[in-house]
């Protein structure tokens, strides 16, 4: 599809991890994509939530197709330093036992829907109730579901990995590079490398007007 997350202060580091998929066309013919995405470094409070960011190039449906919405099931894990973790996967796989799924049967999820308007339906074998093809809509055509296989949930979200526990200091850290401008990713890294690298400490720069609060997740 083409995914990329977005930039977030409060999550230091951002994973991308590439993978083989099946063949689409994306100016070219493409067999490798994003199959997964970490956000690492950061800490959400019980009593808090966050949002983790990503824009996806989607496909289209093709016109001779008898799709109308394709629901895309994303497989996720939120992991704590402590070893616990809620794992939002449908089904076991040979990593993911029940007992380790926080609730069995679903997986977080969006919808590629069918814009018959300027994608209209082509094939006549679609028109399964004689309503003409023109006059179809999208609770008369099909709807598929895709879902990441065992095989690279276990690759990609391992329930053994323990992240590290980050520091006051480091969120305090980061939050001055975002602060200083530093608002691209690889930039905040090589910001954060500096700062510890000589020893600043948060109370020795001022970079704000007022108070700056922070937030993130495991």
């Amino acid at each position: 599809m083409g995914v990329k997350p977005s930039v977030d202060g409060d999550w230091p580091t951002i994973e991308i991890h590439g993978g083989s998929v099946g063949e689409f066309y994306n100016h070219e013919s493409v067999t490798t994509d994003v199959v997964g995405m970490h956000w690492k470094g950061g800490n959400v409070p019980d009593n808090m939530t966050d949002r983790l960011a990503f824009r996806a190039t989607l496909p289209k449906i093709e016109p001779a197709s008898c799709v109308g919405t394709i629901v895309v099931q994303i497989a996720s894990v939120q992991f704590c330093p402590e070893g616990h973790l809620n794992g939002w996967i449908k089904e076991k796989t040979s990593k993911w036992n029940t007992d380790e799924i926080t609730s069995a049967g679903y997986a977080a999820s969006f919808n590629i829907v069918r814009d018959l308007k300027n994608n209209p339906v082509t094939t006549v074998a679609c028109d399964k109730n004689g309503k003409g093809l023109a006059n179809l809509n999208l609770s008369d055509l099909e709807t598929v579901t895709v879902y990441p296989d065992a095989a690279d949930i276990d690759a990609h979200l391992d329930p053994a990995y323990t992240p590290e526990l980050i520091t006051e200091q480091d969120r305090r850290l980061n939050e001055i590079c975002m602060l200083m401008g530093k608002n691209k990713q690889k930039a905040v890294a090589k910001c954060l490398k500096k700062a510890r690298k000589f020893g600043m400490m948060e109370d020795e720069t001022d970079t704000s007007d007022g108070d700056h609060g922070s937030h993130g997740g495991h």
